[in-house]
C-alpha cells in the first residue's frame, strides 16, 4: 500500500483471479468514446487507440477536408427549436436525398435517409434524441470506400476496401453493417488505381491533420474519379464484419502483427507524454 501511495494517494485493491483475459471494446455515444480514454490515460496505462484529447473533434463525422462545406451543414436543436423554417430553407441548398446524422455518435445510430422535404423534421428530431449538433450531409451515388490508418508522428495507409451492400440494403446502415451478410468489404475497392492512391494519401493525410495518434478508419466516395472524404471514425470497430483488421490483413499485415503495431505506438506515446512531449 505504501509503495503504491508513493506514486497516487488513490490506491486500488484488486482480487487475484484465475482465469483469461479479456479485452472489451466500447462502441456507444461520444461520452464513453471521449471520455474513457481519458480515464485510462490518468492512470497511466499504455494504450493503443486515439489520443482523448482530439477524440472531440474526431467523433464529429464530417470532416472539414475535399467533401467541401457545399456539401455539409451542420444544425444545433435551438436553432431547430427556433428557426425551424430558416434551417429548412438553408438546407433546401443541399438537395435531395440527404443524410442526417448525429454530429458525434458512430455505428450508423440515429442515421435517416431523407428522400422528401417532409421526413426532414422527424429526420433530424431523431438525430437531437442522441446529440444537439447534427450534420446533413449531401447525397452521394459514388462508390463508397473505406481506408484504416496507423500512426504517430507519421502514418500509414492500408489499401482501400469498397463498402457492397447485400440484401437490398439502400444504405449503410445498422442492420447492414452488423447483420451476418448484410455487407461484404471488397479488397482491394473496384476504382481506378489514381483513385486509390488518392484515397490512401488523403486517408493519411487527414489522420494526421485532425491529430490522430493510434489507429483510425477513414471514409471516402469516389465519384468517377473524384475523391471525397466523408468521415472520420477514431476508434473503428474490431469485430468478425469490421473492415479494418480485414484492411491490414489484404494490405500485407497479418492482424497479430498489426496489433503488435498498435502497442507499439501506445509504448511509445505513452514515453513520449511521461518525458513531457505531446502529440
Amino acid at each position: 500500500m505504501d509503495a503504491a501511495r508513493a506514486h497516487d494517494p488513490r490506491v486500488i485493491v484488486e482480487a487475484h483471479a484465475e482465469g483469461r483475459e479479456v479485452e472489451c471494446s466500447v462502441i456507444g455515444n461520444s461520452e464513453p468514446e471521449t471520455s474513457l480514454p481519458g480515464e485510462i490515460s490518468t492512470r497511466g496505462a499504455e494504450w493503443y487507440d486515439y489520443e482523448a484529447k482530439y477524440s472531440e473533434g474526431g467523433m464529429e463525422l464530417a470532416v472539414p477536408a475535399p467533401i467541401g462545406d457545399e456539401a455539409v451543414a451542420r444544425v444545433r436543436e435551438p436553432e431547430w427549436q427556433t428557426d425551424p423554417s430558416g434551417v429548412r430553407r438553408r438546407l433546401e441548398e443541399l438537395g435531395l436525398p440527404l443524410f442526417v446524422k448525429p454530429a458525434r455518435l458512430g455505428s450508423s445510430v440515429g442515421i435517416a435517409k431523407v428522400s422528401e422535404a417532409a421526413q426532414l423534421g422527424a429526420a433530424l428530431e431523431g438525430a437531437f434524441a442522441h446529440d444537439p449538433l447534427v450534420i446533413v450531409e449531401a447525397f452521394s451515388a459514388g462508390t463508397e470506400v473505406e481506408c484504416a490508418v496507423m500512426g504517430l508522428y507519421e502514418a500509414e495507409a492500408s489499401v482501400p476496401g469498397e463498402v457492397v451492400l447485400l440484401k437490398g440494403a439502400e444504405w449503410y446502415d445498422y442492420e447492414a453493417k452488423y447483420s451476418d451478410g448484410g455487407v461484404e468489404l471488397r479488397v482491394p475497392a473496384g476504382i481506378p488505381d489514381a483513385a486509390a492512391q488518392q484515397v490512401r494519401r488523403l486517408a493519411v493525410e487527414t489522420f494526421l491533420r485532425v491529430g490522430c495518434a493510434g489507429l483510425a478508419r477513414v471514409d471516402f466516395f469516389v465519384e468517377d474519379g473524384r475523391v471525397l472524404v466523408n468521415e472520420l471514425n477514431t476508434l473503428p470497430g474490431m469485430t468478425p464484419t469490421s473492415a479494418f483488421p480485414k484492411l491490414w490483413e489484404a494490405t500485407g499485415v497479418p492482424w497479430p502483427e498489426a496489433c503488435d503495431r498498435l502497442v507499439g505506438l501506445a509504448l511509445e506515446r505513452h514515453r513520449a507524454e511521461r518525458s513531457g512531449h505531446a502529440f
